[in-house]
């Protein structure tokens, strides 16, 4: 017995040693303590019938050493295998505990915190968690992003709508913009919880019960790299053969006319525009509540769950039904009396595949309820994390490749004029062709008049001399045939000089365009941010070899 104790005492420091190092260096901290302690606490609490297990405990540390932790051989199946069957016989055992290990590993690694944080403090009079406040600003960053990219995102977006009037697109677009920003907020809190340290996400726990966290995580970088590579072959493929450049902004930028002004007179829009905002908002501030210990547990708790409530309600709910109105209602040919059925059949629709998003996807415990916030929060974090992980790809890659100087093509004044100069002959070319069809559309309209007057004479004189005479006057001053044709080959030549005009003026914007960033890059702002370029260039290619 004395032996198995000695042999368990050493097991222990080993242990011990082994889960601070592992929690020091972060390197796979959470699954090598969580291994060394499951099994070095069932040893403790069976220590009378842990005869073979002891020796079994002490080969299964030796594959798992520190020195094993960053190999591939941690991760072997066979000895991943062991360490199940390993903790399978510990629970098969009658349980009397006689040490906690792990109260021990826990007070070890907290004694190294406290040191490295008295050290820290007393040097530097502040303390930064570097994985919690990365995660924060990784998102503000994206968020900065997209907010100074809300008016190019508009006029993306009312391309779609160019059948729509400019107030009701308007309404579908805030209320599009008010969904993604629920869904983003939303789903910023699944990822931001994980790297929060444990004393300040309790609360957040106890409200979202038992959803899958990590799958948030590993989600968002699946998706942050098939966006990234996506982004980086598009660009690719534009940079190589512009003629798809010119296809798309042909196709998005010049359906009817460039969008100028944004204004939405809808006061509902605007209400849940707002609320959704400001619900969104607060996410962030419970967060920061969390960290700075402000209010009182229970009041938090309570914040917690009503807003969440409120968010859930607007993005699931009151959001979906107004988009599913507005988009039915600009529908013509549906009739007054069938907009608001149509409405709720598309609405039920909705949830239907809203509620079936969640079956494939490892997201939530099946002992929740129907209503509870975990069923809403884990199948928005889905859509949300998908949203996010996209727009962060996206713009990790395109920030640079818009913003950098390397990537600017160089272009002189004297380019940019003469494109300018064949898009006006161009245009004076159309003009005289058009001309030409008017003139050739009111002879023709003369003729015709003049012809039906001599029928009418004609009449009068059927079967006389001056019937074949008149008949030979009005075929010559009836040109309709020879007319028509030529109205239909300046038509025909229009059209190609149109298109033609489309693809100039998307060369001239595309020159001024890249006139106007290179005198930008020469400013300091423009300096700054082509840095910014550079700093989103290393995190992407970071990012990208983290995911792989």
């Amino acid at each position: 017995m004395c032996n198995y104790i000695s042999t368990f005492d050493t097991l222990c420091d080993q242990c011990i040693s082994s889960a601070i190092s592992s929690y020091k260096f972060k390197i796979s901290s959470e699954r090598n303590a969580t291994y060394l302690t499951n099994v070095f606490d069932g040893i403790t609490n069976n220590f009378e019938y842990a005869t073979d297990e002891l020796y079994d405990a002490k080969s299964l540390y030796v594959s798992l050493n520190l020195e094993d932790f960053t190999s591939k051989q941690y991760y072997d199946t066979k000895k991943i295998s062991t360490t199940r069957a390993a903790l399978r016989r510990y629970r098969t055992l009658d349980n009397t505990p006689k040490t906690n290990v792990e109260d021990l590993i826990l007070k070890a690694i907290k004694k190294e915190e406290d040191d490295e944080k008295e050290i820290v403090v007393h040097w530097l009079g502040w303390h930064i968690d570097v994985a919690f406040w990365s995660q924060h600003v990784s998102f503000i960053l994206v968020g900065c992003i997209v907010l100074t990219s809300i008016r190019g995102l508009l006029l993306t977006l009312t391309k779609f709508f160019y059948k729509i009037s400019s107030s009701k697109s308007s309404n579908i677009i805030v209320l599009i913009l008010a969904q993604i920003m629920g869904m983003y907020f939303c789903s910023s809190v699944l990822l931001m919880r994980m790297n929060m340290p444990s004393e300040y996400r309790i609360i957040i726990t106890q409200v979202l019960g038992d959803l899958q966290f990590n799958f948030y995580h590993r989600w968002f970088d699946v998706i942050f790299l098939v966006s990234a590579l996506s982004s980086i072959f598009t660009l690719y493929l534009a940079h190589k053969q512009p003629s798809i450049v010119f296809f798309v902004g042909g196709w998005i930028f010049f359906v009817k006319q460039l969008f100028r002004d944004y204004e939405v007179h809808h006061l509902l829009v605007q209400l849940i525009f707002s609320v959704t905002f400001a619900l969104s908002c607060t996410m962030f501030e419970l967060i920061i509540f969390e960290i700075i210990d402000y209010l009182d547990s229970s009041s938090r708790y309570f914040h917690w769950n009503m807003g969440l409530y409120s968010l859930l309600f607007m993005v699931i709910a009151l959001i979906p039904f107004y988009i599913a109105y507005f988009c039915i209602s600009n529908i013509r040919f549906v009739s007054q009396n069938m907009i608001r059925p149509l409405t709720m059949f598309v609405w039920f629709i909705y949830l239907y595949f809203f509620w079936k998003i969640g079956d494939p996807f490892p997201i939530l415990s099946p002992k929740q309820g129907i209503f509870s916030i975990e069923q809403g929060v884990s199948r928005i974090g889905v859509i949300g994390v998908t949203v996010m992980a996209l727009l962060s790809g996206f713009g990790a890659v395109n920030y640079p490749y818009t913003s950098m100087a390397i990537f600017i093509r160089p272009v002189t004044q004297s380019d940019v004029l003469s494109i300018e100069k064949k898009l006006l002959q161009t245009m004076d070319m159309i003009l005289v062709k058009k001309k030409r069809i008017a003139l050739a559309e009111a002879n023709s309209m003369g003729a015709r008049q003049q012809y039906n007057m001599l029928d009418q004479s004609n009449v009068k004189n059927r079967g006389g001399f001056w019937t074949n005479i008149l008949s030979s006057v009005g075929s010559i001053a009836n040109p309709l045939g020879h007319g028509s044709e030529n109205i239909t080959q300046l038509r025909q030549e229009i059209s190609g000089l149109e298109e033609l005009s489309r693809q100039l003026f998307l060369e001239a914007h595309d020159a001024r365009t890249m006139r106007e960033k290179i005198e930008w890059s020469n400013t300091f702002q423009g300096k700054y941010f082509n840095f910014l370029g550079y700093f989103f260039s290393l995190y992407c290619v970071w990012k990208i070899f983290i995911d792989v």
